[in-house]
């Protein structure tokens, strides 16, 4: 026997978010590293008419491209708040010292 119920005060959360990849636009800047987090700021031209879901986004895919459309990276989303995105420091030192040339696409 099984049960497909789910205790929703058990802190449990079912979503499908994003259901398409959603362009984030160029990044701001790339903090430097804490706690092998890397904390990316997103450009006020994708925050001025959307703001993200606190934390909607953990464990979501974020391709990180460059400006000639070319896939660099590719993490996973740790943590987000309404204007920025939490990955762990594994990006490419280009990535963190020129953030403006590169942007993101949180994958469905």
């Amino acid at each position: 026997m099984t049960s497909n119920n789910i205790w929703m005060d058990s802190g449990a959360m079912v979503s499908m978010i994003p259901e398409m990849d959603l362009y984030l636009g160029d990044f701001t800047s790339i903090a430097a590293a804490s706690n092998n987090q890397r904390v990316i700021t997103l450009n006020s031209v994708f925050t001025t008419q959307f703001n993200l879901v606190a934390n909607l986004y953990v464990g979501c895919y974020l391709r990180i491209h460059a400006l000639d459309n070319t896939l660099i990276d590719r993490v996973m989303i740790q943590s987000n708040a309404a204007t920025t995105i939490t990955v762990n420091d594994s990006l490419a030192s280009a990535i963190t010292t020129t953030a403006t040339n590169y942007y993101g696409i949180i994958e469905h």
